[in-house]
């Protein structure tokens, strides 16, 4: 016997990621996208992807090439989807990364995925250092906050034209990685799982094709971004829903943040 969904079949376009996104995205213009809750830092949705466009092109000069990989080393922050979508668009490898793993736990991460940017807070800046001295795969570290060693994602971004966006970059949405996660650890070492373009499409439409959007259009977020989890939540939210976060959670914080975005 065979037994049907309930669900209607979903269609699933072989597009490449950054431009799914972003497409979604910009149905909702200037409306408030992210918010960092106790910094009061915001973007738009129009601004995720303007950023977007000119980060891609800040890495295209810098000369990041096809399947290459953007190491996120960093806590939760509004940059962060900026970040993937910029890689994304110059078909290379974002890899996520708790920034407050030990020197060793981040070195075995970096030495696996061999990255050749990394981006990371600047309270984390010198541990990435001292790796980068091992890895000689890194060529350039910048950080997400303000440093006097470093530029930081945002400056470069406002510096740029966006014109250098890698417009005739190939990409095959079934074979192309997009993003390389890396499971918990818990029975060995942390292993890389490898999400193509059209994989992470795939469950981006899965999700919302079931059952019930939020009940409401603004969200509070408690997962850490460099999680799966945490990604998958933050880059479906941008189909329109504010999203109310901080770069750790705090049950203090938290109470605040429902009291004013309610």
């Amino acid at each position: 016997m065979v037994l049907d969904s309930d669900y209607p079949e979903l269609v699933i376009p072989k597009v490449s990621f950054f431009d799914y996104v972003t497409k979604y995205a910009r149905e909702n213009g200037d409306d408030v996208a992210l918010i960092e809750s106790t910094s009061g830092k915001t973007l738009t949705f129009n601004q995720v992807c303007d950023y977007s466009v000119k980060f891609a092109s800040v890495l295209n000069k810098k000369g990041l090439k096809k399947q290459e990989v953007v190491a996120i080393c960093c806590s939760n922050c509004v940059e962060y989807p900026i970040i993937i979508l910029g890689a994304a668009a110059n078909n290379a490898i974002s890899t996520t990364c708790n920034p407050h793993y030990t020197y060793y736990e981040m070195l075995k991460q970096f030495e696996h995925s061999q990255p050749k940017f990394v981006i990371t807070d600047a309270s984390q800046l010198e541990k990435v250092q001292q790796i980068a001295k091992k890895i000689t795969s890194i060529q350039e570290i910048f950080t997400i906050d303000k440093s006097d060693e470093v530029a930081s994602v945002m400056s470069i971004i406002q510096k740029d034209d966006g014109r250098a966006f890698p417009f005739e970059c190939e990409i095959n949405p079934t074979e192309d990685v997009v993003i390389l996660m890396y499971s918990s650890g818990t029975t060995g070492i942390p292993k890389g799982v490898m999400h193509t373009h059209y994989s992470m499409v795939s469950l981006f439409i899965i999700l919302r094709g079931l059952g019930k959007g939020p009940p409401s259009k603004i969200s509070y977020g408690v997962l850490p971004f460099f999680h799966s989890f945490g990604v998958l939540r933050i880059f479906s939210l941008l189909k329109g829903t504010k999203h109310v976060f901080d770069k750790r959670f705090h049950m203090e914080t938290f109470l605040k943040a429902v009291e004013k975005y309610k």
